[in-house]
């Protein structure tokens, strides 16, 4: 496998992330992550960029500059995992919980941010966990790992359930902003049906017939 990190660094230009390899290549690190599509316009609008800031965390020992193409059978697992919907999605962070980078796209801005990015708190190093994140860490690793996964497929579920009751709300909204917008366009179409049209004509005319008579 390591092998294979190698390889993807030395044999083209961005260092793709698969299901099989995210593991293994983002422990221990913070990641900052460009899921794109190759179709995808914006995707190749940033692509030199992301491609020199990958290059320049080339074999940081802290941070993992890599990309994700969503659209790949060997990466949809992940991209689902992490909540990918559109391209690119850039994030960053902790590797099993990453956040969303909302901030500018171009080299020098993601130069900034990937720099100040810290280690992340881990199992496998606790030197970068503050004492509430030990204290919790030191928790969760007295528990079993069927433990650990209910927790786990507890939190997924209520995130599904969260983001469905969000959808719906969104969904009924736009139901209600069709409705009433096509009960105004019926009501400006019948103000204009009414004959306005001509009453403005004939406001026009006896204005023009007064102003011809000065």
């Amino acid at each position: 496998m390591k092998f294979l990190y190698l390889l993807a660094l030395t044999g083209c230009a961005a260092l793709e992330l698969t299901d099989g390899t995210y593991s293994e290549l983002t422990a221990g690190k913070s990641v900052f992550i460009k899921h794109y599509a190759p179709w995808c316009g914006h995707c190749k609008k940033i692509a030199p960029d992301w491609e020199k800031l990958e290059k320049k965390f080339e074999g940081s020992e802290t941070v993992l500059v890599a990309s994700m193409d969503c659209t790949a059978d060997t990466t949809k697992a992940t991209c689902a995992k992490h909540g990918v919907k559109g391209f690119p999605t850039l994030q960053y962070g902790n590797p099993e919980a990453l956040e969303t980078y909302s901030e500018a796209r171009d080299y020098n801005a993601m130069e900034t941010f990937a720099n100040a990015l810290k280690p992340p708190c881990s199992p496998s190093d606790v030197t970068h966990c503050d004492v509430e994140q030990k204290a919790s860490m030191d928790e969760l690793m007295e528990k079993t790992s069927q433990e650990l996964e209910h927790i786990v497929e507890e939190s997924d579920e209520q995130l599904k359930k969260t983001e469905k009751k969000y959808k719906d709300r969104v969904d009924n909204l736009q139901r209600k902003y069709k409705k009433f917008t096509a009960e105004r366009d019926a009501a400006l179409k019948e103000i204009k049906d009414s004959g306005v049209g001509l009453a403005r004509a004939a406001l026009a005319h006896k204005r023009f017939e007064v102003a011809d008579e000065l």
